[in-house]
């Protein structure tokens, strides 16, 4: 079967909005506080997590964050496929050296 009969075919619109947001994931992945908020997503989605719950709806929702998480990334991977890698190890290094630097309250 032929693989483009199996992936929706973009408009030239929807290929612009695509594009536009693949370089808003390039300039947010670029910065320390850009990788704290796609982190923090990433966490909440669960992606890393078990998606049963013991509460009726619980896994379903579950299931929805996990969805959303994973198609953000699906959008990482179309910027590069070190992009997510990449940041991960940044986010790291941010954090390492947060940790290191006195907060600007300590210091008055």
């Amino acid at each position: 079967m032929d693989e483009d009969a199996l992936s929706p075919q973009l408009s030239p619109a929807q290929m612009n909005v695509n594009d536009d947001l693949l370089l808003d994931l390039e300039a947010l992945i670029a910065t320390s506080s850009g990788r704290a908020v796609l982190m923090w997503l990433l966490e909440q989605a669960g992606l890393y997590a078990s998606l049963y719950a013991v509460e009726p709806g619980l896994t379903e929702l579950n299931i929805g964050r996990r969805d959303m998480g994973l198609r953000l990334l699906t959008k990482l991977e179309e910027v590069s496929p070190i992009a997510y890698p990449r940041m991960l190890l940044d986010y790291a290094s941010d954090r390492m050296n947060a940790k290191k630097e006195p907060h600007v309250l300590d210091q008055e």
